[in-house]
C-alpha cells in the first residue's frame, strides 16, 4: 500500500537516511521513492536560528543529548550548587544546534491550494561555551541553558550535520481548517492567484510557501494560522509618486525580477515589499484609461481596492 502524507514515520525515516547536500538531491530522491506520484521541489531555505543542544566533555564525549533535561535533573536533587559543581568537576561544554529549515512543496492538483508542503530541519551541533568557566557564574537555570551574554567558543562541529523531519501537511487541509478569521486573507490570496496571469505562468507553491503558527485562542484552545511567504530573494518596490508610464515600468520590472506576472500584487498583499499605495495608483491609472495590466489581472486588483486584505 502506498504511504499517505499522514504516515509521518515513513517521511521521518527518509529525512534521517538522507545526507544534507546543496539542492537536497538525496532527500528529493528518497521522497520520490516514497511517493512516486508526487514531485517535490526545494522552494525555500531559511536559516539563522539555533536552539540549545547537549553537553560534552573536554574530549567531546557525550554527557547528555539535552542540556535542559540534564540541568533540570541535577537542580532537582541539589539546586544550583549541585549543577555548578557538576560543571566544574567535569570540565564540561554546552553545545548548540545551528539550524536551517528547508521548505519543499509538491503540487497535487490544478488550483493554487492544491499542494503538499514538507518542512525539514538541517541541524549542525557545534561547541557553544564552557559550562565550567570560573569567570562566568550563572545566577539561574535559564542562564545556564540559554544565556544572553557569555564567553562564546568558536563553533567547532560536534558530529555530522543531519536532516530532521519537522512536519508535512496539505495546504488544502490547512485552508479548510481556517474558514474564518486568520484564514480569510490566505483564502483570497490563493483565489486571486487562480484567476490572475500568475496561474498561467507558475505554480503558486513554486513561488510561495506557507508559514504555520500555532497560538491559543481566548477560550484556551489551539488555533492554527498560516500566511504565505515568498521564496527566493525578497523584492521591494518603494513607495513613490510615480503614475502612468513610470509606474507601469516599475511594476513590470518587479515582475521580471520575480520571474512571473502580477508578482507585485501578491507581494503587496502578503509581504512588506510593495506599499498599498502602489495598488491604489495602478487601479486609478486603469480607471483613467492608462491600461498596462491584462483584463484578468484587473479582477483581483479591483476586488482588493474595494476590500483590502492582508494574507
Amino acid at each position: 500500500m502506498k504511504p499517505s502524507i499522514d504516515d509521518t514515520a515513513s517521511v521521518a525515516r527518509v529525512c534521517a537516511d538522507s545526507q544534507p547536500a546543496p539542492g537536497a538531491e538525496g532527500l528529493l530522491a528518497g521522497l520520490g521513492r516514497l511517493w512516486p506520484d508526487l514531485t517535490f521541489k526545494l522552494v525555500l531555505t531559511r536559516g539563522g536560528w539555533y536552539r540549545p543542544g547537549g553537553v560534552v566533555d573536554i574530549e567531546q564525549q557525550r554527557i547528555a543529548d539535552n542540556l535542559r533535561q540534564w540541568a533540570e535533573a541535577l537542580t532537582a536533587h541539589g539546586g544550583m550548587p549541585s549543577l555548578l559543581d557538576a560543571c566544574m568537576k567535569g570540565q564540561l561544554f554546552a553545545t548548540r544546534l545551528v539550524g536551517q529549515t528547508h521548505y519543499l512543496t509538491a503540487r497535487t492538483g490544478p488550483a493554487a491550494a492544491d499542494f503538499v508542503q514538507l518542512e525539514v530541519e538541517e541541524l549542525q551541533e557545534v561547541l557553544d561555551r564552557y559550562l565550567s568557566d570560573p569567570d562566568w557564574l550563572p545566577d539561574s537555570l535559564e542562564e545556564i541553558i540559554d544565556p544572553l551574554d557569555y564567553p562564546q567558543l568558536a563553533p567547532e562541529p560536534v558530529g555530522a550535520a543531519r536532516l530532521v523531519f519537522r512536519r508535512i501537511f496539505s495546504a488544502r487541509t490547512v485552508l479548510e481548517a481556517q474558514q474564518i478569521g486568520p484564514g480569510a486573507g490566505l483564502r483570497r490570496f490563493l483565489q486571486d492567484w487562480d484567476r490572475s496571469s500568475a496561474s498561467h505562468s507558475e505554480c503558486c507553491c513554486d513561488r510561495w510557501v506557507l508559514a504555520l503558527q500555532e497560538a491559543t485562542d481566548s477560550d484556551g484552545g489551539a488555533q492554527l494560522s498560516a500566511h504565505p511567504v515568498p521564496a527566493g530573494v525578497a523584492q521591494r518596490l518603494p513607495e513613490t509618486s510615480a503614475a502612468g508610464a513610470g509606474l507601469a515600468k516599475r511594476v513590470q520590472a518587479f515582475d521580471r525580477a520575480a520571474g512571473y506576472p502580477m508578482a507585485w500584487f501578491f507581494h503587496m498583499v502578503a509581504s512588506a515589499g510593495v506599499p498599498h499605495a502602489v495598488g491604489i495608483q495602478v487601479a486609478k491609472d486603469h480607471a483613467e484609461g492608462f491600461d498596462y495590466l491584462p483584463a484578468r489581472d484587473l479582477q483581483p486588483l479591483h476586488s482588493w481596492v474595494v476590500a483590502p486584505y492582508r494574507a
